[in-house]
């Protein structure tokens, strides 16, 4: 059931500088953001799904969806503009003042329809400020080292003679998405709230979309899932 009062942002950034165009990018002939849009608008949870972006590129791509787009200024098409920065742009061109809000990245593929619509439900279950994705860290980051005069140390030495099996639960950010509304991100300009929730996403479905190395992981972790299911839509 789509809801009123809550839209998609998708931050879809055309100049990166390590890995250019990443959000046009075909798979499967399709850009990836094209299929990122279509699951948005498929979980049936969103009034509008919004692009943002300084690209005519990705506007007529996008549109061709049936999203929205925002045109981005230059100066939040830099480097130094912050995800947090675009969002809050696009709510303030909405008539609306109270609005739940996902912010998706363009280039979260491996996202399914599934992901956002439990994960919207959690977010207003638990009467959280934000809810974020996350996922497991791929070696136990207790067991990390740091150089101090010339050799190295565990950086978190109470740790040292505790079984990994007793380590305590802890993620960290999948960078696929982000729930939160529009009032407390205005007053707080931040995901990472006191009373933040997570969603868990498996670690074969995480790839953060960087480098041509990053590409080549997210090509080989598709042929490990099942396309027409949880892939494309």
């Amino acid at each position: 059931m789509i809801l009123n009062n809550t839209i998609a942002i998708i931050p879809s950034r055309l100049n990166s500088k390590r890995l250019p165009k990443k959000n046009i990018y075909n798979i499967n002939n399709k850009p990836i953001i094209s299929w990122v849009v279509r699951k948005a608008l498929k979980s049936q949870i969103f009034q509008k799904v919004i692009v943002s972006s300084e690209s005519l590129d990705v506007k007529n791509i996008i549109t061709k969806e049936g999203a929205e787009f925002h045109k981005r200024s230059k100066k939040l098409s830099s480097d130094k503009a912050t995800v947090i920065q675009v969002c809050k742009d696009v709510l303030k061109n909405l008539k609306s003042k109270n609005l739940n809000f996902c912010c998706i990245y363009p280039t979260a593929l491996l996202l399914t329809i599934n992901d956002l619509r439990k994960s919207f439900k959690k977010f207003k279950k638990s009467n959280c400020s934000s809810l974020i994705s996350v996922t497991d860290y791929n070696l136990p980051p207790f067991q990390a080292l740091f150089k101090k005069n010339k050799y190295w140390h565990l950086y978190f030495k109470e740790y040292e003679k505790l079984q990994s099996n007793n380590y305590p639960d802890i993620f960290c950010d999948a960078g696929m998405f982000y729930w939160s509304d529009s009032k407390y991100i205005f007053k707080n300009n931040s995901f990472y709230s006191n009373k933040m929730e997570i969603f868990h996403i498996p670690f074969d479905r995480v790839c953060d979309l960087n480098t041509p190395n990053d590409l080549k992981l997210l090509k080989r972790n598709i042929k490990f899932i099942d396309n027409k299911k949880k892939i494309y839509v």
